[in-house]
């Protein structure tokens, strides 16, 4: 496994860099700082220019092997209100997502330079950046396309068609810091899917309630990704024994550390099924494409409708409610508020509760131990609104304190009965299907 996604953080991780390429992978909100800021996944640009670093442009064991070798970073950059957003270069040019950028950096400064995805960032300052050329970016973008993963979409379907396909009764909803991270199970209580395997990375890891998150693999679950960000997979590097199991992402434009974390469960043993399908099913879930353009708004989302008669659940991701389609449920029994309760900026509105029982609206979200906030500001005042005002009674998973399972987490739990707030199955205390609220 590359360096970048060791945990607990090794002591050797590759130097400082001079130059990356890096590529956007996220714009983010600091609400204490009142600006936005650039999160961008990077590769030292001397070490990729190096010729014996070919196998990068290769496929199969030589590109797993330079992959897990490779010197790979996060960088977040404060943007001072420059005009036309959200970063102008020197050339004059935006970067987009989709844009490779060389990027000279410097010790000491106002951004923030990761050299492993659960460690403490180093100060450095932005020097100068512009544009790569052509020829540099389509290298760039064959080392970190997805096509080597990619699955046919008849390959898909019949993959799909294949596993046995439970009925799902039981949902959770972990508390695993400033991430996501959703449990489907039958009946008894054991996941047999999870839709996003995330929580707190980079300056939120301590947002987690553990170091090391006790999830139930035993069934073994299905994993779906609902899009690459690293707050909805970090938990996979940390878990490794989930690495060996069979993930499912959508086909999307990856940075650094999404590519290390995709080779990672080539590595381990496990199946990667990279698809384009637009929907697909597992038992009483459906999964569908949003209709955005972001990383965010083109993932999947899912719609887990009733055993029985009844309402069904809904787990947008972080896809913006405008971006969900045609196929949106009108009235749910239960909702996963979008992107952490982040404002999607739009005035469409959350689907309105209509369930047999209380309907709730859970924000996955992360708070520091001291008690302090996020930086985003998640939940934010209007997506809490508009979530209480579709008839949805709002849970939030940092709960702590007061929990059933007395493990200070916040896990929720939810069905279509209002039954009582399970146990894990297997006795295990500190198992994460100890589940804490309803």
């Amino acid at each position: 496994m590359n360096p970048f996604l060791v945990f607990p953080v090794p002591q050797e991780l590759p130097r400082r860099p001079d130059r990356l390429y890096a590529k956007l992978d996220d714009v983010m909100e600091d609400v204490k700082k009142s600006r936005n800021e650039l999160l961008l996944g990077a590769i030292d640009a001397d070490w990729f220019d190096r010729p014996d670093t070919f196998g990068l442009l290769g496929r199969g064991d030589t590109r797993l092997r330079a992959i897990a070798v490779a010197p790979i970073f996060f960088l977040e950059i404060d943007v001072f209100g420059q005009a036309g957003g959200p970063w102008i270069v020197e050339t004059g040019d935006r970067v987009e997502e989709d844009r490779w950028v060389e990027i000279r950096i410097a010790p000491s400064g106002d951004s923030r330079l990761y050299r492993n995805l659960y460690g403490d960032p180093e100060p450095v300052s932005v020097l100068s950046a512009h544009v790569v050329s052509t020829q540099k970016s389509d290298a760039l973008n064959e080392m970190h396309s997805l096509d080597e993963w990619a699955i046919p979409d008849d390959d898909f379907d019949a993959h799909i068609a294949s596993l046995k396909h439970p009925k799902i009764e039981r949902l959770a909803v972990y508390d695993v810091g400033q991430g996501s991270a959703n449990g489907f199970s039958e009946a008894i209580c054991i996941p047999r899917l999870y839709f996003d395997f995330g929580g707190g990375s980079r300056s939120h890891t301590k947002t987690r309630p553990h170091a090391i998150p006790h999830f139930c693999l035993s069934a073994p679950p299905v994993m779906v990704l609902s899009h690459w960000h690293d707050d909805h997979w970090s938990s996979g590097p940390i878990v490794t024994r989930s690495l060996s199991l069979t993930w499912i992402a959508p086909f999307q434009s990856v940075t650094s550390p999404h590519l290390a974390f995709a080779a990672s469960i080539v590595s381990a043993g496990g199946r990667l099924l990279v698809t384009r399908v637009a929907s697909f099913s597992f038992g009483n879930a459906l999964f569908h494409h949003a209709t955005g353009t972001s990383r965010n708004d083109s993932g999947y989302w899912v719609q887990v409708n009733p055993p029985k008669a009844g309402k069904p659940f809904f787990f947008p991701a972080d896809a913006s409610y405008q971006h969900i389609g045609p196929r949106a449920p009108l009235t749910l029994q239960g909702i996963a508020a979008t992107h952490h309760g982040g404002d999607w900026k739009n005035a469409v509105l959350p689907p309105s509760a209509g369930g047999t029982v209380r309907c709730r609206s859970v924000f996955s979200f992360g708070l520091f131990p001291s008690g302090a906030s996020n930086t985003y500001g998640h939940p934010t005042t209007r997506s809490v609104a508009d979530h209480n005002k579709a008839g949805f009674v709002q849970l939030d998973t940092p709960l702590r304190t007061g929990g059933k399972s007395g493990n200070g987490t916040g896990h929720v739990h939810l069905d279509w009965s209002g039954t009582r707030i399970p146990s894990a199955p297997c006795g295990n205390s500190v198992c994460y299907q100890n589940l804490d609220q309803a």
